[in-house]
């Protein structure tokens, strides 16, 4: 049996290791503050590379800038009538190709008299509705103030207006030139 009699007023107790080591740890935080002390004062190549990627970022802003500024002077000069002309030849085009003509044949016909006829159908697409220019062929004039009232009449033909009026090459009848606006709805 063994006995450890220590009459010290303060006992011994081994803390070297322990102090050891918060020294071989303050060293190192020393080394670290100094290595990068180092580092962010004095001008090495990791400073330089990114002091040359900023000059290169401010090269390209400066590019894109010029580039910007000849696109807005390039837009400034385009010739938007010509553009605008352009646009309604196309929804003219559009408006034609969307033309129902069977539909537009199918209401002709019911307001058509007896012994009057078609000769020519030309539509021109404008604004909310189509121009139509029509050539009939009648044998009186009352056939054609019949086709004109009832054109008139009708929910789908406005502003019916006769252009002008010709003599058959052989005589026979009258020939008749007519422009309105067809709603094809």
């Amino acid at each position: 049996m063994r006995y450890d009699l220590n009459l010290a007023p303060r006992p011994f107790v081994n803390q070297a290791i322990a102090k050891t080591l918060l020294a071989l740890l303050g060293l190192a935080a020393l080394a670290l503050t100094i290595v990068n002390a180092v580092i962010l004062l004095s001008p090495s190549d990791v400073a330089g590379g990114g002091e040359e990627r900023i000059r290169a970022a401010e090269a390209n802003l400066d590019e894109m800038l010029t580039y910007s500024q000849e696109v807005r002077e390039a837009l400034d000069n385009v010739d938007y009538s010509q553009l605008s002309t352009r646009i309604d030849y196309a929804n003219g085009l559009i408006g034609q190709r969307a033309l129902n003509w069977s539909r537009l044949f199918d209401r002709l016909e019911e307001l058509t008299p007896e012994r009057m006829r078609m000769l020519r159908i030309s539509p021109t697409a404008r604004g909310e509705g189509i121009v139509l220019g029509l050539l009939i062929e009648a044998q009186q004039n009352e056939q054609v103030r019949l086709f004109l009232r009832a054109l008139e009449q009708s929910p789908y033909f406005l502003d019916v207006m006769p252009r002008n009026q010709a003599q058959n090459t052989d005589g026979s009848g009258l020939q008749w030139q007519l422009e309105m606006t067809y709603l094809d709805y």
